[in-house]
Order: C-alpha cells, then structure tokens, then sequence
C-alpha cells in the first residue's frame, strides 16, 4: 500500500502543475461566462432582445428575426426593452409566422407579417385613434375594428393610399 501512495505522489508531483493549470483556466472560463451573462440584463448592447416602440404602449419585440411579434406592453424596463405585454400580432401566437417589419407614426402602425402556413407576406394597419378609444381589456373585443388585415402587398398598398398612409417599411 505504501507503494501505491509513493507512485500516485510522483504523479502529483509530475503532473499537478498540469492539472492545477486546468483547474485554474475552468474556473476562469466558468466566472467569465457568469459575468458576461449578468451584464448581459443590464447592458442594452449585449442584450440578444430588443424592442421598437410604435407609440401608445404598441411595440416591435424580438428575440430574433424568425421570431418578432407586435404586442401591447405592459413591462417596459431598463433601457426602454418591453419585456411583456399581450401579443396582437400574429393574432394566433405560436404558429410560425412572425413580423418581417414595422412602422409608426402619429396616426398609423403598418405591420409586415410573414405568414408561414401559405409561405407569404401579410399586412396589418392598425388605427391608433381607434386604438386609443378602446379600454385596454376589450381591445380583442374590437380587434377587427382596430387591426385591418390585408392579405397581399397590392391589396396593402391601396388601402394605404386610400388612407392616406404616407408610411414605408
């Protein structure tokens, strides 16, 4: 037995500076990774979320391309990045379809929606005048009224300017 404690000794001695060293940079890896992770909630740079807001609480979220939504935010937190809120578009979250881009002004929201079970784009205009005459619990109430969907770029593109939308993606 006392073999057994001199031979593992000698491999200490010969490779310890080795596993020491290991030891050290895991370590060193694992607490870079924790503070990169940290100051990821509280730099808005490093933050793989971001938000656009449209105006009257409406505002663009998105983790990342294939997955964006419009929604009514009801969380607006450090750096101005809606957290929360009810998503309004896509209608029926969770399909697949996401918002390729989106527009504001004073009076409008223009909403590009890819819709991915017919594989093309959709358009939303919403009337923020209509929108702000509606308590924000019935706003799924009067979703028809508030949130006009067009379903191709032609039909969009005339009912923008009969509307006299002024707006561009």
């Amino acid at each position: 037995m006392k073999r057994i404690f001199e031979i593992a000794f000698k491999v200490l001695c010969k490779f310890g500076k080795w596993f020491l060293w290991f030891v050290w940079v895991l370590i060193s890896l694992i607490l870079l990774l924790l503070v990169l992770t940290e100051t990821s909630y509280y730099m808005p740079s490093m933050d793989i979320t971001a938000s656009k807001n449209l105006g009257d609480g409406i505002y663009l979220r998105e983790f990342h391309v294939r997955s964006r939504y419009v929604l009514l935010g009801d969380d607006v937190r450090r750096y101005r990045v809606c957290d929360d809120g009810k998503e309004l578009i896509p209608k029926q979250f969770g399909r697949g379809d996401f918002v390729v881009e989106a527009n504001a002004d004073d009076k409008w929201i223009i909403v590009k929606m890819y819709n991915d079970s017919i594989g093309q784009n959709e358009y939303y205009i919403v009337d923020k005048e209509k929108f702000n005459d509606v308590r924000r619990n019935a706003i799924f109430d009067h979703y028809d009224s508030i949130f006009f969907f067009l379903p191709d770029c032609e039909t969009f593109v005339n009912e923008c300017q009969n509307r006299g939308i002024e707006l561009n993606f």
